[in-house]
């Protein structure tokens, strides 16, 4: 993903919307090269604060590693590409009547509801939320 714009989360977390559209599986390929992964939102703090960077550097719709799981055992949608886990009294931030349909199995931060969530299928084509984490309060190149 040559084309990104940067924005900065907490102090020990970079956050990157891209510009160029990506589908979802390309967004985590993306993410990965800058060694980074798909935005994960796990917490209430969290999704305020990439809704924030996502609104002040107007970057429209993008995608999330968040993702519909479904085992025989159970479903869920805060699966996530990272396999972290979601805080349990985190409320999954869903725009009005979202989640819709149920082939649309992939998370995205809906910029005309101020970055809630949408399912879409994972095969249109969005810009991407990046993070990546500090390694012990180590700066991010």
């Amino acid at each position: 993903m040559p084309g990104h714009a940067q924005a900065w989360g907490a102090a020990s977390t970079r956050y990157h919307f891209t510009e160029d559209k990506v589908s979802h599986a390309e967004c985590v390929e993306g993410c990965r090269l800058l060694r980074a992964t798909p935005v994960c939102i796990t917490s209430d703090h969290e999704q305020t604060t990439v809704a924030a960077l996502g609104s002040t550097i107007g970057a429209g719709d993008a995608w999330t590693g968040q993702y519909f799981y479904s085992s025989s055992a159970n479903a869920s949608w805060s699966a996530c590409v990272t396999g972290e886990p979601t805080n349990a009294s985190f409320t999954l931030p869903w725009s009005p009547g979202q989640p819709n349909e149920e082939s649309e199995h992939c998370v995205a931060l809906w910029n005309e509801y101020n970055f809630q969530w949408r399912d879409v299928p994972c095969s249109i084509r969005l810009r991407c939320v990046c993070e990546r984490t500090s390694i012990s309060g180590a700066a991010l190149a």
